[in-house]
């Protein structure tokens, strides 16, 4: 398996509590300018993610006044999330038709969901690094190879060496082989067994990523955002921090609206149209929710501030696929013919073959459920509960030399953050009852009773006590397989909603997802699991979908690693940006005898949205390699000497540390639920004998009606009530000695016989 190694970059030392911030707000610095003015920068970088990051340290290294815009916040150890009620406000997505925002506009987790496909990005200064699993891994040759990427890339593979092992380097690459007690993980183990009935597996082994095994508490909860200081090393930790200490300003919650040419040129004699000046329409993210749409905030000039202008004379785009791509669609949308770009831009979008699905009902506990950094630190030996691992620690690689690309896989184990387990265990219940319709998945064996009311719990099958081993949701294998999908999406600019949406028409064609579909099924069986898929991918079974007439649930490809939109072309028919990441100009009176001239200096592209094609495995090192690539160019240091002095710079005021944001809310034990119950029986025609038929007709002296001894066919009715209350319902299920306080009442009456 292709993978970084060693551990080039010293983890950083533990924050203080009260460390100093790296960014400030964008909406401060506004209002430190005391107008509304356009403010001046020289090289600008939109976003904080991987190609971003890399711009924003070589840029300041060659001597750029570089200043990084990012839309999110900046947060560190301590201020991710543990819980639903801090993780569900951390979440945004965009409100159809152009009403702004849905949620935070400055969430952490970003969420857009158009026909066919679904993305789940990170948003906040270090961009996808503060969400993902951090794993590093190269594609194959094949791959790089294919006829979409330019051919000055394809010619020379062996030259991107040199950028990946920089990349490596910059990045701080572990292996999880070096993690402690890795082999005695049950989701690992459990990766191992179901790799056993995959075909063509090449390996499983463990990968290489951006955490620190001698920092991880194996919490299980790096997607969410890690709590742990060096743990996990996010771009905050690397590259944005050496940038800020080659003299790069960063500045969060900025939202960058439009970028446009202006008619001036910059003084580069005869060709002034390759690096014209930019103006940034910039608004602070906070403010985004204040108006009825992000067009209005940005058009606005009031109330402090939205919508305030920023003239650049070299711009870097790094917002993530999605955002690159959105910025561009809406920029070309509003220039009125001004800023025209190749009508490759919203193509070539890929889902990098992503698809989650799950392993249920596995012989042994999994485990994947994280624990949260402060529940694992306070979890004591033999209190039942192991250790989870890192989000992906192995990875089973079926991408076998000469198999075509569509065939090949690569299945990663996941672990669910501790911050939506429980939102997890529900859907799964509901996800494995769905799935019984047609008989794909038995019912739980008699012995085992599920807890009714209860998604993620089974109670133990002899003493009538929970048994945390025995929940569903623990013994649930989470599955991450990456594949190769053609890059067949688009991103569509729609006007009406000022803004731009992933469409996939009929994704349940691709070969990859078939392929899924075939071998993860039996793998999974073989393991003693049952193979459950993405409710998103499959809402019903398909035989109960072949019956059902009218609309039915489409699938919805759902991935982490949204690629393309620019993507790389030989030129502006077939990409939006070159291989450099220059962004190509489409002006027609440009001849082809002029090629050199063809593409903007001071325009670049460098993040995920420049690949053409899938990966068929995780992306974050090939964007830092490119990115690394892109920035290596030698124009970039000539075209900062041509504009000569820029000024003076656009300066941040990072403010003094404050606590993380999560302690006040920080939940140090379990909250107790207090419940009572109350349950009534009723039989109320019960034949009366003996005794009970002596008793009934004592008292029922006063009714017209025949003693007992000459009504034998005497009926009764009999009413059964009992209450229970408990001050803790959790502690209910997992003590088997919890007390309750039940009281009941038995009342017996009389009734007329029938008929």
């Amino acid at each position: 398996m292709n993978g970084a190694t060693g551990s080039e970059v010293p983890p950083p030392q533990d924050e203080p509590p009260q460390a100093a911030l790296l960014s400030e707000r964008w909406q401060d610095r506004v209002r430190r300018s005391g107008t509304q003015a356009p403010l001046q920068a020289d090289a600008v970088v939109i976003g904080s993610g991987y190609g971003a990051s890399v711009a924003a340290l070589r840029l300041a290294a060659m001597g750029w006044q570089v200043t990084v815009l990012e839309r999110g916040g900046e947060l560190r150890p301590g201020d991710f999330p543990e819980d639903a009620g801090l993780a569900l406000p951390a979440l945004r997505g965009p409100l159809p038709e152009g009403r702004g925002v849905l949620g935070n506009p400055a969430g952490l987790y970003e969420l857009r969901v158009g026909p066919g496909m679904a993305a789940l990005t990170g948003n906040g200064l270090g961009g996808g690094s503060l969400v993902n699993a951090g794993v590093l891994m190269r594609p194959e040759d094949e791959v790089l190879a294919q006829a979409a990427w330019p051919d000055e890339l394809r010619q020379d593979l062996r030259a991107l060496d040199e950028h990946f092992a920089r990349a490596a380097a910059e990045l701080g690459s572990h292996s999880a082989a070096d993690l402690p007690g890795l082999d005695r993980l049950p989701k690992a183990a459990a990766l191992r067994r179901l790799a056993r009935g995959l075909p063509a597996v090449v390996q499983v082994a463990p990968v290489n990523f951006t955490v620190n095994p001698e920092r991880c508490t194996q919490c299980g909860d790096c997607a969410a955002g890690c709590n742990v200081p060096g743990a996990k090393l996010t771009l905050r930790d690397t590259y944005l921090r050496r940038a800020v200490a080659q003299g790069a300003q960063l500045f969060t919650g900025a939202t960058v609206y439009t970028l446009q040419p202006e008619a001036g040129a910059l003084g580069l004699g005869r060709r002034p149209a390759q690096a014209p000046r930019w103006r940034l329409r910039v608004m602070p993210t906070d403010r985004v929710g204040h108006y009825r749409s992000e067009a209005e905030a940005a058009t606005l000039a009031a109330d402090g501030g939205a919508g305030v202008d920023l003239l650049a004379r070299l711009v870097v785009v790094g917002a993530g696929a999605l955002g690159s791509t959105e910025l561009l669609q809406r920029s070309q949308a509003r220039a009125q013919g001004r800023f025209w770009l190749s009508p490759a831009l919203g193509t070539r979008v890929s889902a990098n073959g992503d698809s989650l699905s799950f392993s249920a009902d596995e012989p042994v506990p999994v485990q994947a459920v994280g624990l949260g950094a402060d529940t694992w630190q306070r979890s004591t030996a033999g209190a039942g509960v192991g250790p989870v691992g890192p989000t992906i620690t192995l990875a089973a690689d079926l991408r076998q030399p000469g198999r075509p690309l569509e065939r090949r896989l690569l299945v990663e184990e996941g672990a669910v953050p501790g911050a939506i387990g429980r939102l997890f265990a529900e859907l799964l219940a509901a996800t494995r009852l769905v799935q019984t319709m047609d008989g794909l998945l038995p019912e739980p064996p008699r012995d085992l009773q599920r807890e009714p009311l209860s998604a993620g719990h089974w109670l133990h099958p002899t003493g009538g006590h929970l048994d945390p081993a025995a929940s569903l949701p623990q013994r649930t294998q989470v599955l991450l397989t990456m594949g190769h999908d053609g890059a067949q999406g688009r991103l569509l600019w729609q006007p009406d909603r000022d803004a731009s949406v992933p469409f996939w028409e009929d994704p349940q064609d691709l070969p990859t997802y078939r392929e899924q579909a075939r071998v993860l099924p039996a793998a999974s069986r073989q393991a003693g699991g049952r193979w459950v898929p993405s409710p998103l991918w499959q809402a019903l079974p398909q035989p109960v979908l072949d019956l059902m007439e009218g609309w039915k649930p489409r699938p919805l490809i759902t991935t982490v690693h949204p690629l393309g939109g620019c993507p790389m072309g030989d030129d502006p028919r077939q990409g939006v940006v070159d291989s450099l990441g220059r962004v190509w100009r489409q002006e027609e009176a440009v001849a082809p005898e002029r090629e050199a001239e063809r593409h903007y200096r001071n325009l670049l592209v460098v993040d995920g949205a420049i690949l053409p094609t899938a990966l068929g495995c995780n992306p974050l090192w090939t964007i830092t390699a490119l990115a690394e690539r892109a920035l290596a160019n030698p124009d970039l240091p000539r075209l900062r000497l041509e504009l000569g002095h820029p000024g003076p710079p656009l300066l941040a005021q990072p403010q003094p540390g404050r606590p993380p944001l999560r302690r006040p809310w920080r939940r140090h034990a379990p909250v107790r639920l207090p419940v009572d119950m109350l349950e009534r029986l009723t039989a109320a025609d019960l034949p009366a004998r003996g005794a009970l038929a002596a008793s009934l007709a004592a008292i029922s002296g006063g009714l017209d009606r025949p003693p007992a001894s000459q009504a034998p066919g005497l009926h009764a009715e009999l009413r059964l009530s009992l209450s229970a209350r408990s001050g803790d319902w959790l502690a209910l299920w997992d003590d088997p000695m919890h007390r309750l306080q039940v009281r009941g009442q038995l009342r017996l009456e009389p009734a007329a016989p029938p008929g």
